[in-house]
């Protein structure tokens, strides 16, 4: 399910926009309440990390020339002059939350979400910590 975003951006009034939000919720295809709205905070980057993780689930940039071809979120300046987000296929745009569907004029990062596989070092020490029934 594609979701629009539903706060917009005005510098004026200090209101940050949620088209990261929304973007997010499209692409684990959940409504928008059930993602934070991570653009509210400075370390966004991180606190997305580490609700992705919660969920099995790891956040990568990569270089705008190696986009696969698949879902991915892209940033970059909306032709409304300020940073937005948008769901992409490669550098394709797919879907843009904005309810004006513009798209991005220029796009700066792509990101893509993979499953979170641990280290099998981890999983062993995990798995001998845990506490063992009597034999």
């Amino acid at each position: 399910m594609m979701v629009d975003q539903t706060i917009f951006h005005d510098p004026e009034s200090g209101q940050i926009g949620n088209c990261l939000q929304a973007a997010v919720a499209s692409l684990l295809d959940v409504d928008i309440e059930e993602v934070p709205h991570f653009a509210l905070n400075a370390d966004w980057d991180k606190q997305l990390k580490d609700w992705l993780l919660n969920r099995r689930l790891a956040w990568f940039k990569v270089g705008l020339l190696e986009v696969p071809d698949m879902l991915c979120i892209l940033a970059g300046t909306s032709p409304r002059g300020i940073k937005h987000v948008v769901i992409g296929r490669g550098t394709h745009t797919i879907h843009d939350p904005h309810p004006d569907r513009s798209g991005l004029k220029s796009i700066d990062s792509a990101w893509i979400f993979a499953p979170f596989l641990p280290d099998p070092e981890w999983l062993v020490a995990k798995r001998d910590a845990q506490p063992r029934g009597e034999e």
